[in-house]
């Protein structure tokens, strides 16, 4: 979960995992990472913390704040299930078919693939 793979405001959120245990963050990174994306993409005041002013005291609290509740929500209730799976997996299988093998329902869009 780098800066790199993230994005700007990365910092603020990989604070938000401090006291829990790294085997848990481990286990539920994929979906942090997943929700930190649908978190930025979701949230408009939280584009425009990042676009306006990145380093400013107001943008830096809109974006700590709100994703930090948003990680405790999902650590405090996770649940790592065997239909989850990494991004670099569903590509392989969305390659491989538009069609899951599981539940046999199309996908049109890789965001919608197993």
């Amino acid at each position: 979960m780098g800066n790199k793979v993230l994005g700007v405001g990365a910092r603020h959120s990989a604070s938000a995992l401090i006291g829990y245990a790294p085997a848990l963050v481990q286990a539920a990174a994929e979906q942090i990472r997943e929700a930190y994306l649908h978190f930025i993409l979701s949230r408009p005041d939280v584009r425009l913390a990042i676009s306006r002013q990145p380093a400013g005291t107001s943008a830096t609290k809109t974006r700590w704040f709100a994703f930090k509740a948003e990680v405790q929500k999902l650590l405090n209730d996770i649940q790592v299930e065997p239909r989850f799976f990494d991004l670099a997996f569903r590509q392989q299988l969305y390659k491989q078919s538009h069609l899951c093998a599981i539940c046999a329902t199309r996908s049109t869009l890789l965001t919608t693939a197993p």
